[in-house]
């Protein structure tokens, strides 16, 4: 068996350890810088970790985690004024 392997999808070289490949590399540090400053990315962050440690450990160990809370902001921000929107149009008051 090879004692290295590169997984080209998610760009992390693997190492063999007994009969299992395990993640090999520099990982992201983890800085308080990461996390999320709006509500919904923080929610977004607590159900990952509680519920999807998969997904969560796939986004932290590429370093896509900041961008992907960040883009889930954007997106709740961007709702939110469209429902302000439709609503102001229809001449909802609450």
């Amino acid at each position: 068996m090879k004692q290295h392997y590169y997984v080209e999808k998610t760009g992390i070289p693997d190492v063999l350890v007994g009969d299992y490949y395990l993640p090999w590399g520099n990982l992201p540090d983890d800085d308080s810088d990461d996390t999320p400053k709006d509500v919904w990315g923080q929610r977004r962050l607590r159900y990952l970790k509680e519920n999807r440690t998969g997904l969560y450990s796939e986004l932290w160990m590429t370093g896509k985690l900041k961008g992907y809370l960040a883009e889930l902001d954007g997106q709740a921000e961007m709702f939110s004024r469209l429902v302000k929107q439709m609503a102001n149009r229809e001449g909802v008051k609450e």
